[in-house]
């Protein structure tokens, strides 16, 4: 990739973006959030632990999922159709009886 002038000067700014972004972040403690979590995490990354993805649960108030994939940190490269599913199931209401024509659906 690096290789191809073109494809470099399409990655390259949004890349210098995210590391600026994540330089400058600062976490600052406030409420807990009243929304449902779904944790993805891989079982052999050396980045993020298991037990460490599971603190998100701290910070909502709702229920907190944590679904463990097996893989390292790029888990995504080969766990690519768990992911959708667990994104899938996570966005899909839990209870579609509740829908009605009024909805829209």
């Amino acid at each position: 990739m690096l290789d191809d002038p073109e494809l470099r000067e399409m990655v390259l700014p949004a890349l210098r973006a995210d590391y600026r972004a994540i330089g400058g972040y600062v976490w600052r403690p406030g409420p807990r959030l009243d929304v449902p979590f779904t944790v993805l995490v891989a079982d052999d990354d050396p980045v993020v632990s298991v037990d460490e993805a599971k603190a998100w649960r701290e910070l909502t108030t709702a229920t907190t999922t944590t679904r463990v994939l097996h893989g390292g940190h790029f888990f995504l490269d080969t766990r690519l159709p768990e992911v959708v599913e667990a994104v899938t199931a996570a966005l899909s209401p839990a209870d579609e009886g509740h829908l009605t024509a009024a909805d829209g659906r």
